[in-house]
């Protein structure tokens, strides 16, 4: 009989910790109940974020989570030392259930922290992007100004541009052009001075024939002259 009791009751403690394993790592959060608090201390979705309440929120869910981390471990601590003296005592089923229900409470308070610091960080996030999404909005003003403005400078440093390249053209073809009439003139003041040589040289040419021609009628008159002289004499 007494073989047939402890058999039975090391058969329920083992069905006893399946069913409370079971039912603990059942628990998510769909099952876990709103916490008292909760909402009202969660800023609304839509609201912005300052740099403060993120901080400070974000303490909170380090605090949440560390109260879960250590709410589980002193749950599972108490559990083992729970069955240790279960099996010490006369109604030992009843004390293992008693302890096992023991763990599955603290395991669903735990499991609560760690849905609100969840939650919490939810919110963070949203709030994040809400705040993102209206700094953007109010710099959308500033910053279209700015796009126009660097585009209108872009546009002016253009325009200066292609003025330069037009006037720098204007420049060259105008030396060009300078050039090329200096050039000209200087070809005509060329072209005039050996004309002027040339017509010079002519003019000498025509008075030294005509000197000569005078020359020599001169010699013909006084050889002529002569011979009359001669002949007279």
């Amino acid at each position: 009989m007494s073989r047939f009791f402890v058999s039975f009751s090391f058969s329920f403690y083992v069905a006893s910790l399946l069913f409370v394993a079971t039912a603990a790592y059942a628990v998510d959060d769909a099952s876990v109940p709103a916490v008292p608090g909760v909402a009202s201390e969660i800023h609304p979705p839509a609201a912005q974020i300052t740099p403060e309440e993120e901080q400070q929120l974000t303490n909170k869910v380090r605090a949440l989570k560390g109260s879960a981390d250590k709410q589980k471990a002193d749950a599972a601590a108490k559990l083992k030392e729970s069955e240790t003296s279960c099996w010490q005592r006369f109604l030992v089923s009843a004390c293992l259930e008693q302890a096992k229900e023991a763990h599955t409470q603290a395991m669903i308070e735990a499991r609560k922290l760690d849905s609100e610091s969840r939650q919490i960080e939810r919110d963070i996030r949203r709030r994040q992007q809400v705040t993102r999404e209206a700094q953007e909005l109010a710099e959308a003003p500033q910053r279209a100004a700015d796009e126009a403005a660097k585009a209108a400078r872009g546009r002016e440093e253009s325009a200066q541009r292609a003025k330069r390249r037009a006037e720098e053209a204007s420049a060259r073809g105008k030396r060009a052009t300078e050039g090329q009439k200096h050039a000209v003139t200087e070809a005509k003041h060329r072209a005039d001075a050996a004309a002027a040589r040339e017509q010079k040289r002519k003019n000498a040419e025509d008075k030294a024939r005509q000197r000569a021609e005078k020359d020599k009628r001169r010699a013909e008159e006084k050889a002529a002259e002569r011979r009359s002289n001669g002949i007279t004499n």
